[in-house]
């Protein structure tokens, strides 16, 4: 399948990539970068070891979760090979040991068991925000092993940032403060129209040695007060871009991430009003809003919502499913969108409980008078089977990755005019094959 709109930057992550290859030199001068190997059985243990020492690193091995949280305490490796299943333990109380001691090494999974668990394994991790590599099976591959010690000969933490998507820390304080925050614009796509009918608001931080960064580097260490700011920076950006959308002859709406909290602190219909008093025929805004924060609040959800709609500001329920118990609670807001939690909508074309969870998902937001916006969609057969659901729109890396701004707006004019010359009545929507190609970034 032809995607609808492709990234700009030529360069889509795929979660199960094998890690960035790299040369197998190193310097001589460096000091040694340190791992630790937890596996139970002594020929992995010294196999290991035995390819550090070749890549010019130093490794401790331990046989048990427990060893590795004594070691844990005395020194801080940057590489942990993690099998997941060891004497009397296994990988989940391992993870658990370094998200407690908030390690921000590499974790590289190995083990003999079959690809899905490991990337069930792998999941877990991320959940906890540790940088998982993409597990390696049984038995170990030298090729394999030595692109792993390669990440830790990185000047920077550039290339281990491509490789696991999820960068040390970054101080949002900071990088308000130092105005490196920016926004792309990730399309959103009807599904069934194939047209463009809005786009996300998706923070990043263009930070001046690690380059592009994603909200995982900033937004879990944020403070409250920091993630205010975010948020209001957001709010007026997002009015800003609308009126330049409009100005280049593309209306539609925009989406920003809102913590229901922030909402009434930021007082957006008089904000809304002093951006468009003298606009007319506003596309309007989309405040995205997680689903267990409505649910703690209904009532003070109701009223905002009913607020924010009469100056043209809708409001979307993100990652809608997790709190699937409480959906009653819903019925009496004036929602417009429930998305689809990308978890998901990942792989539903080949998951049956994916599928069922989409697909009731969907009915619900249909029968509440609501338009159901799947995020997270990879695969053409996810893409199809969503569309076959009923599904309205969607976002995902398959239709068109976030970008910046002034890069959309470019190439929706580019498609545009190659739309008016060969059909001057039938507007489209740009494709891959229209993008310009930029140099590779982590997304």
């Amino acid at each position: 399948m032809r995607p609808i709109f492709k990234e700009l930057n030529g360069f889509v992550r795929r979660k199960d990539e094998a890690a960035v290859k790299l040369s197998s030199g190193s310097d001589p001068n460096a000091t040694p970068a340190i791992c630790f190997i937890v596996d139970d059985e002594p020929a992995i243990c010294q196999f290991l070891s035995s390819a550090a020492t070749e890549c010019a690193a130093m490794a401790e091995s331990f046989s048990s979760i427990k060893r590795l949280s004594a070691g844990l305490s005395k020194r801080t490796p940057k590489l942990i090979f993690l099998d997941i299943s060891l004497e009397g333990s296994d990988a989940i109380d391992g993870i658990r040991i370094l998200a407690r001691s908030k390690f921000t090494g590499l974790v590289q999974l190995i083990s003999g068991a079959d690809r899905e668990l490991l990337n069930d394994v792998r999941n877990v991790g991320e959940q906890y925000s540790l940088r998982m590599l993409p597990p390696l099976p049984k038995p170990l591959d030298p090729g394999s092993i030595k692109e792993v010690f390669g990440l830790l000969r990185s000047k920077s933490d550039a290339t281990a940032e491509r490789a696991t998507g999820l960068p040390s820390a970054i101080d949002l304080k900071e990088a308000l403060q130092q105005s490196w925050l920016e926004f792309w614009y990730q399309p959103k796509i009807d599904l069934r129209k194939k047209t463009l009918v809005g786009a996300e608001m998706l923070a990043r931080v263009q930070h001046p040695v690690h380059g592009v960064l994603g909200p995982n580097t900033f937004i879990p260490t944020a403070d409250k007060h920091s993630l205010f700011r975010l948020t209001e920076h957001a709010l007026h950006e997002a009015l800003r871009a609308g009126i330049e959308y409009d100005e280049a002859g593309f209306r539609f709406r925009l989406s920003i991430n809102t913590p229901v909290s922030a909402l009434m602190q930021l007082r957006v219909p008089a904000v809304v009003r002093d951006y468009h008093r003298r606009r007319d025929n506003w596309p309007g805004l989309i405040l995205e809003v997680a689903e267990d924060e409505v649910l703690d609040d209904p009532m003070l959800a109701l009223e905002i919502a009913t607020q924010l709609k009469l100056y043209g500001v809708l409001l979307s329920i993100d990652d809608f499913g997790h709190a699937y118990s409480s959906l009653a609670r819903i019925k009496s807001l004036p929602v417009s969108e429930l998305k689809i939690d990308p978890t998901f909508a990942a792989n539903c074309a080949g998951d049956q409980r994916n599928a069922a969870l989409c697909q009731t998902i969907v009915d619900l937001a249909h029968r509440f008078g609501c338009l159901a916006c799947a995020e997270g969609i990879e695969t053409p057969d996810d893409l199809r089977t969503l569309h076959a659901m009923g599904c309205d729109y969607g976002q995902g890396f398959l239709l068109a990755a976030p970008m910046p701004k002034t890069r959309l707006i470019e190439a929706l004019r580019q498609r545009a005019r190659q739309a008016r010359i060969a059909r001057p009545a039938a507007p489209a929507l740009p494709t891959g094959n229209d993008a310009p190609q930029h140099r590779p970034v982590s997304h």
